[in-house]
């Protein structure tokens, strides 16, 4: 086995992200796609982790088709939607000819590629670690049978009160007030586990609905981060006004106005729907201002929203643009009961503050 993986003490992280997350069994085809923008010890610890496993490894290390650093996340999010990004020929047919994967890139766009879709389709299952350093790989990266399976209990736990309920409400202290209703479209469960034709972002920890169409209503103050036009945290809140599931006002400083501009460049009201709503279950992201995309929303206790885009996760909104967003100590309840309060999960096995 190399140093590297000893020496940052990833092989552990990489073990359970093959063995606990991918399901990978002895025997299995596995292909590890590096494209050097994400932690080299990183990779070196996923390949001897699957020697260890007993598979057999493809390692393929590829020029980024369309890599983007962390902070311009927001330029692009959900924009490949509408202009899909095609795989290369040599990754494409890795991919098609293993039984299971991993992308250890940062090419975020191939989310949204037709080709890795039919791949899916096709029954091959894989794990994506976008913008993954040695550092918060060991902090993000879970270590344990017994701590994958605690997360996919808590995301159990917090989708079946979304599930069985449908009014939400959602308050903030610094000034959210906010109502809309859930059951129209599919739950989406991120629990960290994966079945065949899927696709997991790691970390894992997040359970995500469109709300019902008209139905957002009040008033959001987002004070944490948003996604446009770099990922960042904010300096001051942006206070958006929604009115039957569309942002008619964006307003405060700086942060406002640079939202609103993004917004408005597009010329498409669509680019205005407020969509997914999002809870975070994974007590080990942390905040940190600049962190990936995944880890921000799947903190435990963060309510997420976004603006602009939703057919990626179930709705039927294609929009221009796909913008995350996020506060601080945010208070969830389903049908009159407590689901988040103040930043702390008070559903299911974890209970964590933001």
């Amino acid at each position: 086995m190399t140093d590297g993986a000893f020496r940052h003490g990833l092989l552990p992280h990489a073990l359970c992200a093959l063995r606990d997350h991918l399901l990978l069994t002895s025997g299995e085809d596995l292909v590890i796609a590096w494209d050097e923008t994400v932690s080299r010890e990183l990779y070196h610890a996923l390949r001897d982790a699957a020697t260890f496993l007993g598979n057999r490894v493809t390692c393929m290390v590829y020029e980024p088709v369309a890599y983007r650093d962390i902070r311009e996340y927001g330029r692009f999010a959900g924009r490949s939607i509408a202009k899909p990004l095609l795989l290369p020929r040599p990754l494409r047919g890795a991919l098609s000819g293993c039984d299971a994967f991993v992308l250890v890139c940062s090419d975020t766009e191939l989310l949204f590629s037709p080709d890795l879709r039919t791949i899916l389709q096709e029954g091959r299952r894989g794990v994506f670690m976008p913008y993954v350093s040695a550092s918060n790989a060991r902090r993000m990266l879970m270590t344990s049978s017994q701590e994958v399976r605690a997360q996919a209990d808590a995301i159990a736990a917090t989708a079946a009160r979304l599930t069985n309920g449908s009014e939400i409400h959602v308050t903030s202290q610094a000034g959210t007030d906010l109502h809309l209703a859930l059951g129209q479209y599919p739950l989406l469960q991120r629990t960290g586990i994966v079945g065949p034709g899927e696709l997991l972002i790691l970390p894992p920890g997040n359970v995500a609905q469109v709300p019902n169409d008209g139905t957002v209503k009040g008033r959001l103050v987002v004070d944490r981060t948003v996604c446009a036009d770099d990922y960042k945290r904010l300096s001051e809140p942006i206070v958006l006004d929604v009115e039957e599931g569309t942002v008619v006002s964006v307003q405060g400083g700086t942060d406002a106005r640079q939202l609103r501009e993004f917004l408005e460049s597009f010329e498409d009201e669509r680019a205005f729907h407020l969509t997914e709503l999002g809870i975070g279950t994974n007590p080990q992201c942390k905040f940190s201002g600049v962190g990936a995309p995944a880890e921000d929303t799947h903190i435990a206790g963060t309510v997420a929203f976004a603006v602009g885009c939703d057919t990626h996760i179930g709705g039927v909104t294609p929009g221009p643009c796909h913008v995350d967003m996020t506060m601080w100590y945010p208070s969830l309840s389903v049908d009159g009961i407590p689901l988040v309060e103040g930043g702390h999960l008070v559903a299911g096995p974890l209970r964590q503050e933001v």
